[in-house]
């Protein structure tokens, strides 16, 4: 009996499932373009190389120039006033000009204060000096004190000796009471010499500090008035005490520079 045998015959793939697969490695390369596009940092806006100008970076104070309608009110003022009544001698600066911490804006001169100044500068030498001839005097007295009462004391010292061997030699009948008593009177003589001599010497030491004491206050007194003096010398050269820029100035050469404030700085 004849058998039959089934053979599979294979079959082409069906064009939907081709479709299929193309659709999806497209979806995958969407997604993956996308992702991409995600991660990437936005980009610097673009300007035309005409409008822009290339130079190296630098530390310092940048500079803005803006012009506009209105009125320009400076940050600061400051007021500039006398110390004492002068005469304008000389003007070294005029409005609009920029002037440091120690420019000098005017001369001026006050033969008042210039003579007073000498005065005083005069007083505070004469009292240094006497302060250091005082200091000599009083330390050269102190060292003449002192050696007397060294050569007192080496007086009474000696005196005590002789009164003990005076004591020896009248035991052994070599001396008389009377030569005995005197000896023991000059010895309590030369020691009552001696303490007196030691309390001149307290009493000078004392008045040594006490006097120049004394004469220091006098010094540092003089030197207060000196120095006041001499700053009041020196404001007749009148700086501004700050930068800026000499905005006004009321005054005119033999002008009289009173107590009012007559010149305006303005701080840039």
């Amino acid at each position: 009996m004849p058998c039959l045998e089934h053979v599979d015959i294979p079959r082409a793939p069906t064009k939907n499932r081709k479709r299929y697969v193309q659709a999806g490695i497209g979806a995958g390369g969407l997604i993956l373009v996308t992702l991409l596009l995600a991660s990437l940092k936005p980009a610097a806006p673009s300007v035309d190389r005409e409008v822009v100008s290339l130079d190296g970076v630098r530390r310092g104070t940048m500079v803005r120039e803006v012009r506009g309608p209105g009125t320009l009110v400076p940050e600061h003022i400051r007021w500039i006033s006398a110390l004492t009544p002068a005469r304008v001698e000389r003007i070294f600066v005029q409005p609009g000009i920029p002037v440091k911490a120690n420019t000098v804006l005017l001369e001026l001169a006050n033969p008042d204060v210039q003579i007073e100044a000498l005065d005083a500068q005069r007083q505070l030498t004469a009292a240094e000096g006497e302060l250091v001839n005082l200091r000599t005097s009083l330390q050269g007295a102190r060292l003449t004190q002192a050696g007397v009462v060294a050569s007192t004391r080496s007086l009474y010292l000696q005196a005590t000796r002789d009164a003990a061997v005076a004591d020896s030699l009248v035991l052994l009948g070599g001396l008389s009471r009377n030569d005995v008593t005197l000896a023991h009177e000059k010895a309590s003589e030369l020691e009552t010499r001696n303490d007196i001599e030691k309390q001149r010497l307290d009493l000078l030491t004392s008045a040594v500090d006490s006097q120049l004491a004394v004469q220091r206050e006098q010094v540092v007194r003089l030197r207060a008035i000196t120095a006041f003096r001499l700053s009041r010398l020196s404001s007749l050269q009148v700086r501004p005490g700050e930068e800026g820029v000499l905005s006004e100035l009321n005054l005119a050469l033999g002008a009289e520079w009173s107590s009012v404030a007559r010149m305006i700085v303005t701080k840039r």
